[in-house]
């Protein structure tokens, strides 16, 4: 996915459901990302863009977007990355905002596009997990709650198999949805936990709510505050120089009775 541009709001961009980009910062973004991850099967995916109003420099959100003041313009791309330059990629899709008036405090794109996924039949996700949002939601929280400080104990303890148990079966889906089938792909991936547990900022667990994701089968905690809002709350941060790092993680129920997995 890429965008080209999106200029004077703040928005979340979701694939089936599940999140790409999460942009709260006071400025014109562009950038592209990798969204293999949330493409579980081939054919049709949903496309979301859910636009809020921008923020000034000190991360206050706004009450109306300008609509005649925005704009937006994206793209879906694929090809075969070593094998083709970016610049020789198709196009699955193709957006941009038309021209709006007036003002409004919240506005949705939604868009579809084609995808084309040989592992159709290798990756379950979520998509067959239970529906999180028909669970007692006091519970949900408390579970999910005790799921965190479970994983923040083992960051802390440095149990770098603890986290990769919990980890593994997001880590091999991943690696499907992405083609990765080299020894140094998993290397890297070991190297960016040892990294993770030696990093000295404690962790940030206050300020949030449970969201839900993939059309219901997925959850997370996230940050309520207005300067890492909808960022994961699995959160280290430097209480002198305010410097963070976020860990994304999203939990689902393989079926109804079963505990929290990591799912991606």
């Amino acid at each position: 996915m890429h965008i080209e541009k999106a200029a004077n709001f703040t928005f979340e961009a979701l694939v089936n459901d599940f999140p790409i980009f999460i942009e709260y910062n006071p400025h014109i973004m562009s950038g592209s990302k990798p969204i293999n991850e949330a493409i579980l099967k081939p054919g049709k995916q949903k496309l979301t863009i859910r636009m809020t109003p921008p923020v000034d420099k000190n991360y206050n959100i706004g009450h109306e977007i300008d609509m005649e003041n925005i704009a937006l313009k994206l793209s879906i791309n694929y090809g075969e990355y070593v094998l083709e330059k970016v610049d020789q990629f198709k196009e699955a899709l193709r957006y941009e905002l038309p021209v709006q008036k007036g003002k409004l405090p919240y506005y949705e794109v939604n868009l579809e596009f084609d995808a084309i996924a040989p592992y159709q039949n290798d990756i379950e996700g979520w998509q067959n997990g239970a529906d999180l949002t028909k669970e007692d939601k006091d519970k949900l929280l408390k579970e999910v709650e005790e799921f965190y400080k479970e994983l923040i104990g083992y960051y802390d303890a440095k149990n770098v198999n603890s986290l990769a148990s919990k980890y593994y079966k997001r880590q091999f889906e991943v690696a499907q949805t992405n083609y990765q089938t080299k020894i140094y792909d998993s290397q890297i991936v070991a190297d960016e936990w040892v990294k993770d547990v030696n990093e000295t900022r404690p962790f940030i667990f206050d300020q949030y709510m449970l969201r839900f994701y993939g059309d219901g089968k997925m959850v997370a905690l996230v940050k309520t505050d207005k300067y890492y809002i909808n960022l994961s709350t699995l959160m280290r941060e430097d209480p002198k120089t305010g410097k963070s790092v976020w860990y994304h993680m999203y939990l689902h129920r393989p079926k109804p009775g079963a505990p929290l997995e990591v799912i991606r």
